[in-house]
């Protein structure tokens, strides 16, 4: 329905003008259809692997128990039943097969329980991986030794030494050097921060420990390494090879501070009834 008024108004000449008055006329916005986007495409969902029970942990020459690896299809559905599996650990490890990889089949829940992965006695472990199709997953395998510290005399063993850490290495003398640095003789910490050792015993008298400590030729004692027991003459690079002898990368042999000879390319010191005793190679000298 129109609102509009005629209204009349007087020209100055006295003729009459009329003029039309639009009034109640309702302005509109046009509406723009705002039909709602449908929502982005999800990200595509991608399969999953996934160690669930990680990281490990196993005795040397020991037996780990179950490992339980689950897989997807997308993140949530498990992988159908027989999906592949490829299994892989570090060396020093068997899987049930005897191996480092097998191949294993996902059941119902999309799991695969692996039991029976053994360690040998010298390893430390490492990555452990599996994968299925394009989904992969990685986890770790540490490996604890517990070896214990003993003594031999002849066929039989007549001392054990239970503070020496499994993974020390006997150098001689009732000596043992850790990966670590530490220096033990018996069960007693002698020094930390060794580089090389190798120690003796000296025929009734203490036996004695021949080190390299923070770059320092040193000798030890059986508990202590004494103050006045250090050799400052020998390269920081020498290696301790028995009694008070060292050899340097370049073949120098020192016994204590003095060059005994050079070119060497081996040699073994030891303590005896007639003294200090060095045995080498020496080739010859470019």
């Amino acid at each position: 329905m129109s609102n509009d008024q005629l209204e009349f108004a007087h020209n100055p000449d006295g003729s009459v003008q009329r003029r039309t008055i639009v009034s109640g006329v309702a302005w509109t916005i046009p509406v723009v259809a705002m039909a709602s986007a449908p929502p982005a495409a999800a990200a595509s969902l991608q399969p999953t692997l996934e160690f669930v029970n990680g990281p490990y942990t196993i005795a040397a020459c020991g037996t780990l128990d179950d490992v339980l690896i689950h897989a997807t299809t997308d993140g949530i559905t498990p992988a159908p039943v027989g999906t592949v599996v490829t299994v892989t650990v570090p060396a020093g490890l068997s899987l049930p097969n005897g191996l480092q990889t097998q191949d294993f089949l996902t059941d119902v829940n999309g799991d695969v329980v692996i039991s029976g992965i053994t360690a040998a006695r010298s390893t430390t472990g490492g990555p452990v991986t599996a994968v299925a199709g394009t989904a992969a997953a990685g986890s770790s395998i540490s490996v604890v030794q517990s070896g214990v510290a003993k003594q031999s005399i002849n066929q039989g063993v007549v001392a054990t030494w239970s503070a020496v850490p499994a993974d020390a290495v006997p150098v001689g003398g009732g000596y043992f050097l850790t990966p670590g640095g530490d220096l033990y003789w018996q069960n007693d910490l002698v020094a930390s921060g060794v580089t090389s050792a190798t120690g003796e015993d000296a025929g009734g008298f203490p036996n004695h420990g021949f080190l390299m400590q923070n770059g320092v030729a040193k000798q030890a004692g059986e508990q202590v390494v004494p103050a006045n027991s250090t050799w400052s003459s020998i390269p920081a690079d020498a290696v301790p090879v028995g009694g008070v002898y060292f050899l340097t990368p370049g073949g120098d042999l020192y016994f204590g501070n003095d060059v005994v000879a050079s070119g060497v390319t081996s040699a073994k010191g030891e303590y005896t009834d007639s003294g200090w005793l060095g045995y080498f190679i020496q080739g010859p000298v470019c």
